[in-house]
């Protein structure tokens, strides 16, 4: 049976159900000797009791989920979800322990007025845009011999990107000759437009010797292009992709990134993005979110 969010339920802890059994005994012996001690001393315990779990029970009760901060995430992969959380007037300091439905990931945080934001821990198997799962917030608030807890809807989307492939340490998407870079992509160097020839520098790129005029005997020269830019790569995705090659897509744009350098998002004709900045990056991978896989 699934429990109906924005309701707060409550139950006794483990160390409740103790209290509990023992307050029974207490209460049984009261009964038995009848002596004025015993029963104050009841009595006294029942209402620490009750007074507890009024309070367990109600300091849920006006938490209301605002909003997210960040709603993408890699395939899996565990990842931090930051989410605003409304707090009524006269909330105080208490440790909440919140997750995801369906999720084992537990984060336990100290929340207030002024700590109204929660980090809370998810991991998707599959790539694509679902559904948020319900976030459960509970507390054992103020004694810890109760439980209570209540489901938050969030209505935003939750994007999935693909997972990134594993390169060797030493190797990245930008040395890679090959063109062909999964099944049905490939990965594409534009230079500027060529000025001329200069002579090889021990700090210039082996790439950009024009190894034409050193086989007709001119020696080792370097070719220079116009603009200050150096190269801007893309990565093209062509019709039939792959689940690997939006993989390799993910890598090459967090390599970019990483590297500071220019890079292009292309499927077939049509360009997604250029640039080098984290909007840029962010616009790629919710791109790469949204994509059928059309050849397994």
């Amino acid at each position: 049976m699934k429990l109906r969010s924005q309701r707060t339920y409550i139950l006794p802890t483990g160390p409740g159900l103790v209290l509990g059994l023992v307050l029974l005994i207490e209460f049984i012996v009261a009964l038995t000797f009848g002596h004025p001690f015993a029963y104050a001393l009841s009595f006294l315990s029942i209402g620490v009791i009750v007074i507890s779990a009024f309070h367990t029970n109600t300091s849920l009760e006006k938490i209301k989920f605002l909003s997210v901060k960040n709603n993408l995430i890699e395939q899996d992969a565990v990842s931090s979800i930051s989410l605003n959380i409304d707090f009524p007037n006269g909330f105080e300091k208490r440790v909440l322990i919140c997750n995801f439905e369906g999720q084992k990931y537990l984060t336990n945080q100290v929340i207030g007025k002024e700590l109204s934001t929660i980090d809370v821990s998810i991991m998707q198997l599959k790539r694509g845009v679902s559904a948020f799962p319900r976030l459960k917030v509970q507390t054992t608030y103020p004694l810890g011999i109760f439980k209570s807890w209540k489901y938050l809807d969030i209505e935003n989307s939750l994007n999935t990107y693909p997972r990134k492939v594993i390169l060797e340490e030493s190797e990245t998407i930008f040395s890679q000759q090959d063109t062909n870079m999964g099944e049905n992509s490939t990965l594409n160097r534009n230079l500027d437009e060529f000025l001329e020839h200069r002579k090889f520098r021990e700090t210039d790129s082996w790439k950009q010797i024009d190894w034409k005029a050193f086989a007709r005997g001119r020696g080792l020269l370097t070719k220079t292009y116009t603009g200050n830019s150096e190269e801007s790569t893309t990565f093209q995705l062509l019709k039939s992709y792959s689940e690997k090659d939006l993989q390799m897509a993910a890598a090459f744009l967090f390599d970019g990134f990483e590297r500071n350098k220019q890079t292009c998002l292309m499927y077939e004709e049509q360009i997604i993005s250029c640039g080098e900045d984290f909007d840029h990056l962010q616009r790629c991978l919710r791109n790469l979110c949204s994509y059928e896989v059309r050849d397994v």
